[in-house]
């Protein structure tokens, strides 16, 4: 009986964990943001939202980042193509054509913020 009781209880407690883990797993906030590129072969990234980005990490076409960025709430972020890098250490070129740019970061109250635009 002892057995029973300790592994019902052992049950219980995992069951717990993982519901506990499941309503605290929180999906990524869209972030309002408007994306364009420049003829100066820039990115002008303008925060439309009422609070601030910060940690921002911005993926360019997969493979190229640019990281530990802020965007004010309000604010235009303008960063050259040249800014972005792979793991290698190779720069992004302007011989290459943005086809995506994926936009992580971090947000108040512990929240996570993502946003992706895409080009043909």
């Amino acid at each position: 009986m002892k057995s029973f009781v300790k592994h019902l209880g052992a049950s219980i407690a995992v069951v717990l964990f993982l519901m506990m883990a499941w309503a605290t797993s929180v999906a990524p906030t869209q972030l309002n943001i408007t994306i364009e590129i420049t003829d100066a072969n820039q990115f002008s990234i303008a925060n439309s939202d009422e609070f601030d980005y910060s940690n921002v990490n911005l993926t360019l076409n997969n493979d190229y980042l640019a990281s530990g960025l802020e965007i004010a709430a309000g604010d235009t972020l303008m960063i050259d193509i040249s800014e972005f890098s792979d793991a290698d250490g190779n720069r992004f070129t302007t011989d290459k054509k943005p086809l995506s740019l994926n936009i992580t970061c971090d947000l108040p109250n512990d929240e996570f913020g993502d946003y992706t635009q895409t080009w043909q």
